[in-house]
C-alpha cells in the first residue's frame, strides 16, 4: 500500500543519506499522512530529515516532531569540560 512505500522509501534515503545521523528517527505513516518523531543532533539534520520525507510521492502532509539534542561523546571523555 501507499503508506508502507512511503515509509520503506524514507528509510532508504535515510540510510543512504552519510550526513544525518537519523538513529534515533521514527516515521509512522496513515493515509498519506507521515509524522516523524524521535531525536537528531541539529537544526540542520531536523531540517534535512523533513526534507526527504517530504520529497516522497505521495506525502500530502507532514509532521516533524523531531527533537534536537547534542550528541554524546561516545568516547567516553568530556574533554574537560565536565570537571570541576
Amino acid at each position: 500500500d501507499l503508506d508502507a512505500g512511503i515509509t520503506e522509501r524514507f528509510e532508504t534515503l535515510i540510510a543512504d543519506t552519510r550526513d544525518i545521523d537519523a538513529s534515533d528517527v521514527d516515521i509512522r505513516v496513515m493515509n498519506g499522512v507521515v509524522t516523524l518523531s524521535g531525536t537528531v543532533g541539529s537544526d540542520a539534520e531536523r531540517t534535512r530529515v523533513e526534507g526527504l520525507a517530504r520529497a516522497i510521492p505521495g506525502v500530502l502532509q507532514l509532521v516533524n516532531a523531531v527533537t534536537v539534542a547534542p550528541r554524546r561523546d561516545t568516547r567516553g571523555t568530556t574533554g574537560g569540560r565536565d570537571r570541576p
